[in-house]
């Protein structure tokens, strides 16, 4: 077919065979190919075939003589069909296209409203804490985390303290990693909010967290 047009494949048919009488392929008074040709040329049912044909005889473009097959009539009645199919073509694209649009700033509104809650979230969260501080602590003897490894100890799930650094003697262990052991008068740098440092105190004492971080 000449041009993709929107509708049924009759409709479809009928657009084709106006386009080729208005670019002259047939012309005015000539016989449109049988039936049978159409429906092997076009790859579609006989019935398909007719309800094209009637809808370019009801536009006025072909007449339709039963025995005699279809005539073409009217060039004239050809282009003005093949116009005003092409506007309506035209005009189901653009209303495609703002549909597309307007699905796309639907979905951008949504992920920005989604930000904009997370960030509102963020800054309560926030603003009810209070500031984070650094600590030391010396490790006390008989400390039951002596021996344990950090990874193992999962101190910041537990405390919500963040370990900087270890003191051990004259060195400084920065930034340990999770297979840092501890000693004993090891001290311990941490980065924690003051509400955090009741947990991090019984953390050290006993190994673990609240009971909530228990369960």
């Amino acid at each position: 077919m000449s041009q993709p047009v929107a509708g049924p494949i009759y409709y479809r048919i009928a657009a084709d065979l106006a386009a080729r009488i208005v670019r002259g392929d047939i012309r005015e008074g000539e016989r449109l190919s049988g039936r049978s040709m159409l429906v092997g040329s076009y790859g579609v049912s006989s019935e398909t075939i007719r309800r094209a044909l009637n809808l370019l005889s009801e536009q006025g473009i072909v007449e339709v003589v039963p025995g005699s097959g279809v005539r073409v009539i009217s060039r004239q009645k050809a282009m003005a069909y093949v116009e005003r199919v092409g506007m309506v073509t035209d005009l189901r694209s653009l209303r495609r296209e703002v549909t597309d649009i307007l699905e796309e700033q639907n979905d951008l509104n949504r992920r920005m409203q989604e930000l904009v809650d997370k960030i509102f979230d963020l800054s309560e969260r926030l603003k009810n804490r209070e500031p984070i501080r650094g600590y030391d602590f010396e490790l006390p003897k008989g400390s039951p985390i002596v021996g344990s490894t950090l990874g193992e100890l999962r101190m910041r799930q537990k405390t919500g303290a963040t370990l900087i650094a270890i003191k051990r003697g004259e060195q400084l262990i920065v930034s340990p990693g999770p297979k840092q052991g501890f000693l004993e008068e090891d001290v311990l740098v941490i980065a924690a909010a003051s509400e955090d440092i009741p947990r991090f105190k019984q953390f050290l004492a006993t190994g673990l967290g609240t009971p909530e971080e228990e369960k």
